[in-house]
């Protein structure tokens, strides 16, 4: 739709935020599956807040959360959609990443001959 986010690039900003909490959490690993509902379009141009929360890890499964909105009450709103300032989830998504077992971490961290 014309004036808002491309849907692949809310997939892009998702995985991102999903992976570097994934990797500040001091985990090895690499998404395994990503369902994203989206909820209303992104108007252009317009500030967004990103927020990623880990849900549960099983094992070596981390579940993260993650939202897109126009900020919430805790931060105050960020901007103005038209509606006055309400809060607005433009985007749900859940994720799974899955850390790699430790043996390969450490067969890929040996020097490789050239």
């Amino acid at each position: 739709i014309a004036g808002t986010l491309h849907g692949g690039a809310i997939a892009t900003i998702i995985d991102g935020a999903a992976g570097i909490l994934f990797a500040s959490s001091g985990r090895k690993g690499m998404t395994a599956n990503i369902s994203i509902n989206y909820r209303k379009p992104i108007p252009l141009p317009s500030v967004v807040l990103c927020k990623a929360y880990i849900e549960r890890v099983e094992n070596r499964k981390v579940y993260i959360s993650v939202s897109i909105t126009n900020g919430d009450s805790q931060f105050g709103t960020m901007n103005d959609d038209g509606d006055g300032h309400e809060h607005v989830e433009y985007v749900h998504s859940d994720a799974l990443f899955v850390e790699f077992k430790k043996w390969l971490i450490v067969l890929s961290a040996r020097p490789r001959e050239i």
